[in-house]
């Protein structure tokens, strides 16, 4: 599936790379965030304000 995202990027002319690696093992240090998806914004859901 890799090499499928690579061609698909390449096409498009994006100068990106895709990296697997878990945030930690990039050396990132992010708190986890919640994930709201796009149907559960369209259907009216808080986006911001108290979780």
């Amino acid at each position: 599936m890799g090499k499928h995202r690579k061609y698909a990027v390449d096409k498009l002319g994006i100068d990106e790379r895709i990296d697997h690696r878990t945030l930690k093992q990039q050396g990132i240090e992010q708190k986890p965030t919640i994930k709201i998806g796009l149907e559960s914004v369209s259907n009216g859901a808080q986006v911001y304000g108290d979780r």
